[in-house]
């Protein structure tokens, strides 16, 4: 909606300036219940399209991150989670070092979002878009300890003492595990 200002000073001079009015409000975003996973278990959960609604009746777009974790073994950082907003669908796989707690952000924004706000009338103000964390919680399985470096064969005397450091040579998955 247009609207045309006019300031009159009354005295013959005037000044006009049209104002565009925006009636709109942000979209919604309905709480997701938590995702609780099993390490090494691939995981795919499809939204309803009731998540996603804008009290204005404006079509909802939506997006999210990517969840991380790093693996000390290969050091690289690894995709534990997704979001793929055409399908709405959150999916993943979390490996070995990805037990724990994260969180997904979904944001939603309609044809009025820019530079990631969007006029609120009922804030009367520009608001950021809509956005929400959903939980992810990955449960540990066990993992035996792993070989990262191989052991030599070593040759000893008869009655003599056998010292065979292996410290460094395995690796514990697990955080709670103790080597022995």
């Amino acid at each position: 909606l247009f609207l045309d200002i006019i300031a009159d000073d009354g005295h013959g001079g005037r000044s006009l300036t049209k104002v565009n009015v925006v009636a709109n409000r942000k979209p919604v975003i309905e709480d997701i219940p938590e995702i609780v996973v099993r390490e090494h278990q691939a995981f795919s959960v499809t939204l309803p399209e009731s998540a996603f609604h804008d009290p204005d009746g404006d079509t909802v777009h939506t997006s999210g991150n990517y969840v991380q974790t790093y693996n000390p073994l290969t050091r690289q950082y690894e995709t534990l989670a997704n979001y793929n907003a055409s399908t709405k669908t959150i999916y993943g796989q979390a490996g070995d070092f990805g037990v724990g707690t994260y969180y997904l952000t979904l944001t939603a924004m309609d044809s009025f979002t820019k530079s990631g706000q969007e006029p609120d009338g009922d804030a009367k103000a520009w608001v950021a878009n809509a956005s929400k964390p959903v939980k992810i919680t990955v449960l540990n399985e066990y993992d035996a300890p792993r070989l990262i470096a191989p052991l030599s064969d070593l040759a000893v005397q008869e009655d003599q003492s056998l010292y065979l450091y292996t410290s460094n040579a395995f690796y514990e998955v697990d955080r709670d595990q103790t080597l022995s």
